[in-house]
């Protein structure tokens, strides 16, 4: 009986991890604006829409930094990221290719 105990349990706790990855931290993410806490300057502020938009948990981000007027921020996007989470004001970005974890977080 326990150990049915510990396996719903267990099976809760996933399940809600799962909704809260697919459905409700997308919802974090959106209409807030963010600040570079640490790693590379995508672009500070940022905000949803306006800088990036979430294509699943890939950051796809907009082309609105030219070159020639933000070329570190410009260079630093050029890569892949992904949505690793969006836990207590903290909005987590891994860059695939570069194997980086960059961190915002609300302003």
């Amino acid at each position: 009986m326990k150990k049915r105990n510990i396996n719903i349990t267990i099976i809760i706790i996933l399940l809600l991890f799962i909704i809260d990855r697919f459905v409700w931290m997308p919802e974090r993410v959106k209409g807030k604006t963010w600040m570079l806490e640490s790693g590379r300057n995508l672009g500070d502020p940022m905000a949803y829409k306006w800088d990036f938009m979430l294509n699943g948990s890939e950051i796809v981000f907009n082309d609105n930094k030219r070159k020639e007027d933000y070329p570190s921020v410009y260079r630093n996007r050029q890569s892949k990221f992904y949505l690793l989470g969006c836990y207590f004001g903290n909005f987590y970005i891994l860059d695939k290719i570069r194997r980086e974890v960059i961190i915002y977080s609300e302003k």
